[in-house]
């Protein structure tokens, strides 16, 4: 009896302390939630010593774009070129995120400065596909060009999200038709396609959570400039021949100019044509001379 009395103790003992064990995990668990959530909701956050929002950025890069380059380049080399111009700009856009976690909202002027390096190379990046309108990737090259413009959502205040999802819908009508060519005939591509979108939605996802109105600077940083903004990669071109120049003779100004000026005069050295020469009074027999 002193046995079993002794076992009840111990499977007593042995369940407080399992009681107290569950309580504090879930203390602890309680705990890490909150954490959690407090640190997603403040996109200036650091994990390590890189904020929270441009280390989603970075991933958002690495995760759904990078793949979609590499795929790119085996398809055509234009193309190719096309998508890493294409992720140069969401690099710099990267480096412009992490500059303004960093710093303090500049002037506007000092922002338009900043950008500068970014609207030119989405410029870039829009021509692709008017100069390769015969290409047989044009499809990718229009959906590519039509989809640059989200990254515009820099300079959106209030509504960047938004802004974004507005602009889908362009690229996704070209990104269809490559997915109509090749459903069931080049699977590589008809991925791309949707793995292209799907880049674009998941920026939509990332705005919402980082920068719900507008580019999130950090009011306690420093001051920003345009020199501290991300620059684009050169890119070096093949130097084409010069082509002979052809001169052509050029109007006189200064001669046409005096003409106009003669008003009436201008037409003094001209014959007079007489009524029995204009053709309606001529005779049958003298047009057929003419």
């Amino acid at each position: 009896m002193s046995t079993e009395a002794e076992l009840k103790t111990l499977l007593a003992q042995v369940m407080n302390r399992l009681e107290t064990v569950t309580a504090r995990l879930e203390k602890l668990e309680g705990n890490t939630t909150n954490s959690t959530k407090s640190s997603t909701s403040n996109s200036t956050c650091e994990c390590g010593d890189v904020p929270k929002a441009v280390q989603a950025f970075k991933e958002l890069i690495e995760e759904y774009l990078k793949p979609q380059v590499e795929a790119a380049q085996g398809f055509d080399e234009i193309l190719g070129k096309c998508m890493n111009d294409f992720l140069n700009v969401a690099e710099q856009v990267s480096g412009l995120i992490e500059v303004a976690a960093k710093s303090q909202k500049p002037t506007q002027e000092e922002f338009q400065k900043m950008i500068q390096p970014i609207s030119e190379k989405m410029m870039a990046v829009g021509e692709y596909k008017d100069k390769n309108f015969k290409s047989p990737y044009i499809n990718y090259l229009s959906a590519i060009g039509e989809a640059v413009p989200v990254f515009g959502w820099i300079c959106v205040e209030k509504t960047p999200a938004p802004y974004v999802a507005d602009l889908i819908p362009g690229s996704e009508f070209y990104t269809n038709k490559v997915l109509v060519a090749t459903k069931g005939k080049e699977q590589n591509k008809y991925d791309w396609a949707l793995n292209f979108i799907k880049f674009l939605k998941e920026m939509v996802v990332y705005i919402k959570q980082y920068h719900t109105t507008g580019l999130t600077w950090n009011p306690k940083g420093g001051v920003a400039s345009a020199q501290a903004a991300p620059v684009a990669p050169k890119v070096e071109t093949p130097k084409e021949e010069p082509k002979p120049v052809v001169k052509q003779q050029q109007p006189n100004p200064a001669g046409l100019f005096a003409e106009l000026n003669k008003g009436t005069a201008i037409s003094g050295g001209l014959k007079h044509v007489t009524a029995d020469m204009k053709t309606k009074n001529m005779k049958p027999e003298d047009k057929l001379n003419q």
